[in-house]
């Protein structure tokens, strides 16, 4: 009895590690109630063993998907968990052979540019252009002037130096990042990873760049949006504690307290109401922003209930006001964009923020936070990074929510300038605008 309770024991503390991989978070406590739910259950029952521990550990919509696909990868044979990592391996080793292939077109004046292992990969990911502008770098360095194979290792810190700065520049989603030089995980490990790539796949359309969304996507993300935001409002509608200072409400009290002849045995307290946040959202409809534009106004007309949307303009080579209330769907908000007077014209941030200024002051005080929706590509990007600074002086935040993935900012003119006068999050999928807004909003 005493095997089979630790057997029990480990795989359940395996478990456990696999739903750490996969990104559940689990406390101690929660660890100990799923421990102690079992000695009440019949564990040979399968269906009832997952329900018991799911109740005690997945809280969240998102972590009770992440626990049921790992409990079915997880209680399987293990002659089946066995075959399933020797493939890994064998797929993993495919994968490095490619992408020793595509490191062999890098050469400097017929010599092999030597690349470090974890930076191999980063080469093998980026998209055909980039590719193209190192291999075409190389070919010019090589045919340049008194350039002699002695500058080998200097043109290799400079390929290093930018593929570093790609690496740092992309953020990943997953708590698990393993290449393809990597060694094989663990079997927790192995069982996370694949939960990770399920649910992805499950869900491609909350990680599929928005720029690429075809008919049959956008219906589905608005579809999404509003399942977001009921769980946003779900979320924010809840008693939340606080640690402020109360006053005592006197008034109340002695009407609360009457039957006892005004002994106050019934303390009645108020608090300063909090003061909300004003928004002023600004849209760019250029020809590149129109999508992405519409998306974002789905999602801020939504999760605006808690805080005050107080003007929406959109903008192109100069601004317009937009009456929000009369927006009942994504149709509508496209039927006014095209009927705008701003419609298939150029980008001019600097522009169009000079028209905002001369509406008056009532758009510049310090209860204001600006939300710039675009993607950054302007006329005049200098005059833009400047009004910016002078606006930013004047309200409380600048919030950007940039279409483009961060890898691909540097790209942007002037992208340095904007960052340091707005707060700019990359938003290229549904996800991550999702929790970019959740976390401002």
């Amino acid at each position: 009895m005493a095997v089979l309770i630790d057997s029990l024991t480990i795989n359940f503390l395996e478990f456990i590690e696999v739903l750490k991989l996969a990104g559940v978070r689990v406390s101690i406590s929660e660890i100990l109630d799923a421990y102690k739910a079992m000695t009440y259950i019949d564990i040979m029952n399968k269906e009832v063993f997952k329900a018991a521990i799911s109740t005690c550990i997945a809280k969240s919509e998102e972590e009770k998907a992440i626990f049921s696909e790992a409990f079915n990868r997880f209680f399987i044979s293990s002659d089946l968990k066995t075959q399933e990592v020797e493939e890994l391996i064998q797929k993993q080793e495919t994968k490095k052979q490619e992408i020793l292939k595509e490191i062999s077109d890098l050469k400097f004046k017929g010599e092999q540019v030597e690349v470090v292992d974890e930076l191999k990969e980063v080469y093998s990911n980026l998209d055909q252009n980039d590719k193209k502008s190192i291999v075409a770098f190389l070919d010019k360095t090589s045919s340049g002037k008194n350039v002699k194979n002695q500058f080998l290792p200097i043109v290799e810190q400079i390929i290093h130096s930018k593929l570093k700065s790609l690496k740092q520049n992309s953020v990943t989603e997953n708590t698990i990042q393993r290449g393809a030089f990597s060694n094989v995980p663990s079997e927790a490990g192995y069982i996370a990873e694949q939960v990770v790539e399920n649910i992805k796949r499950e869900n491609s359309i909350l990680y599929k760049n928005i720029s690429e969304f075809n008919q049959n996507d956008i219906s589905k993300a608005l579809q999404l949006i509003k399942l977001f935001i009921v769980k946003y409002r779900r979320a924010n509608s809840r008693y939340k504690k606080t640690n402020k200072k109360k006053r005592l409400d006197l008034k109340t009290t002695i009407r609360k307290n009457l039957n006892t002849g005004c002994v106050q045995f019934n303390l009645k307290y108020k608090m300063k109401p909090r003061k909300k946040d004003k928004y002023i959202l600004l849209c760019d409809v250029s020809a590149s922003m129109f999508k992405f534009s519409s998306f974002v106004l789905q999602f801020m007309l939504g999760m605006s209930s808690g805080n005050s949307l107080m003007e929406t303009f959109i903008f192109s080579d100069g601004i317009y006001h937009i009456n929000t209330r009369a927006l009942s769907n994504n149709q509508s908000f496209e039927e006014m964009v095209i009927n705008s007077p701003i419609w298939r014209k150029g980008t001019n941030i600097s522009r169009s923020l000079n028209d905002l200024e001369d509406r008056g002051r009532a758009y510049f005080h310090s209860s204001i936070v600006y939300i710039i929706i675009s993607d950054a590509k302007t006329v005049d990007a200098a005059l833009a990074v400047e009004k910016l600074k002078s606006i930013r002086a004047k309200v409380k935040n600048i919030l950007w929510f940039n279409p483009i993935p961060e890898i691909e900012w540097t790209r942007i003119k002037h992208i340095q300038g904007f960052k340091e006068c707005c707060e700019i999050y990359d938003c290229s999928t549904l996800d991550k605008l999702e929790r970019a807004l959740d976390s401002k909003l």
